[in-house]
């Protein structure tokens, strides 16, 4: 786990933060403001997005649960039986999981990219599910209940506009659903390069954390 640089890149991959649990983002949020204070001595962090493809499957399933027509589909978060959500009715598609996905990163590109501090980045959506879960069941009936993506202010400054320019962004044709997506595209290129095949899954420099990764 060594790096040329000295410096500790931590990427995590994972379907949403729904794949981790209360007590692990709560657990990530204090590691990562652990580092606020010197922002040049703290690891660099990236998200990616588990994701899987099934180009043969029918068109209503990968209406409901991919993107890009079956070439990014998602992988049900861990946490979808430990918070018992199908007992509770909550109504969650592979869809919503992925376009979920996909503004936890944008949200975590523009924290760290413009503002550089990613102190903020597990406490801003992270504890949303605080919003959603307890430990032993469930609150809400949706994704709508948890996060609410009307206005995404980082310190002081409402993000909404160039969160949502980055999601719609990162399809080929802008906003279309249907084709191809770089952020997803990438995100697989990289997990397929180290072979990870569980999710959630820790890399550090490159080198796959096998140690109990448990919320």
């Amino acid at each position: 786990m060594t790096s040329k640089t000295n410096k500790v890149e931590v990427d995590l991959w994972y379907s949403t933060s729904l794949d981790l649990g209360l007590r692990l983002s709560d657990e990530l949020a204090a590691l990562s403001f652990s580092f606020q204070n010197d922002h040049s001595k703290k690891p660099l962090f990236t998200p990616r997005v588990a994701t899987f493809s099934c180009a043969t499957c029918d068109q209503d399933f990968k209406e409901k649960n991919c993107l890009s027509n079956g070439t990014y589909c998602a992988y049900t978060p861990k946490f979808f039986d430990e918070y018992k959500l199908k007992n509770a009715d909550f109504e969650l598609t592979g869809r919503e999981i992925l376009i979920q996905s996909l503004r936890e990163k944008c949200l975590h590109d523009i924290i760290s990219e413009k503002y550089h501090n990613e102190g903020v980045i597990f406490w801003t959506f992270f504890k949303y599910l605080d919003n959603c879960f307890v430990e032993n069941g469930v609150k809400a009936k949706s994704l709508d209940d948890c996060y609410d993506w009307s206005t995404v202010k980082i310190n002081g400054v409402d993000e909404v506009g160039n969160l949502n320019k980055c999601v719609k962004g990162s399809f080929a044709v802008f906003d279309d659903l249907e084709a191809e997506n770089k952020i997803l595209a990438a995100d697989k290129a990289w997990s397929n390069a180290l072979n990870l095949h569980f999710h959630p899954s820790v890399v550090i420099n490159n080198s796959t954390y096998n140690g109990d990764i448990k919320g």
